[in-house]
């Protein structure tokens, strides 16, 4: 066993439930298809702990934990997704609806201004729809295992890209060449994205000293 500090990487197992036991998310497949939760796949979840990758409460449990051991941790709203905020909860004409051949009805998802909504009531021409997140107000609970802690640079660097960029190892290759590494993909991204991402890599895996975008053609997309 060994103890979690900041700035570790660490994989981990987890199934996330409200207090009612209702779980709602889980990286463990057996789980999933017992609570018939709708995920194209199950695997551990790699965060780098303190760096506000997962919830804050969940974040702050992480750290000083130990691998290996089993943990469930109480997160209350405050320290999850926050209390219900009145002014996300909108009323609007259900016309707007209409106009987009939407027939609005309670618990329909719609995503407005680049929110994600929640109809909540529909009453004669007005709709009630809640822009809050789906577990404000909610207090939380995880089952968490902390499998182990990460030391491989590359293992680090591919988390972080598909935390950041949400990019699959499918899609681009990692050459490490002492302390210097190269990400060549054929995705191209705007500089001040690639620049972010090189600053966030300096700072979380300082084995890297050296970090080269390249938009050659990968292997692992010639393969495809």
């Amino acid at each position: 066993m060994a103890k979690i500090k900041k700035g570790d990487f660490i994989e981990l197992d987890y199934t996330g439930k409200l207090t009612n036991d209702q779980v709602f998310d889980t990286s463990i497949k057996e789980i999933g298809e017992q609570n018939k939760l709708q995920k194209p796949s199950y695997e551990p979840l790699i965060v780098c702990v303190g760096e506000g990758q997962v919830i804050k409460g969940l974040d702050k449990n992480l750290e000083s934990s130990e691998t290996e051991k089993d943990y469930t941790f109480e997160i209350p709203m405050e320290e999850a997704y926050g209390k219900k905020d009145p002014k996300l909860m909108r009323v609007v004409p259900k016309s707007l609806f209409t106009k987009q051949k939407m027939n609005p009805y309670p618990g329909m998802q719609i995503n407005a201004e680049n929110m994600m909504g929640i109809v909540r009531s529909v009453s004669g021409g007005r709709v009630s729809v809640d822009f809050n997140h789906p577990f404000a107000g909610k207090d939380l609970v995880f089952d968490v295992k902390i499998k182990k802690i990460l030391g491989n640079p590359k293992e680090k660097v591919q988390s972080l890209l598909k935390m950041l960029l949400r990019l699959d190892p499918s899609k681009y290759e990692l050459e490490i060449n002492a302390d210097k590494m190269i990400i060549k993909s054929e995705l191209k991204l705007p500089d001040v994205m690639l620049n972010a991402v090189k600053d966030k890599i300096s700072k979380l895996v300082p084995e890297i000293n050296s970090i080269e975008f390249s938009e050659e053609k990968s292997k692992a997309t010639t393969q495809e």
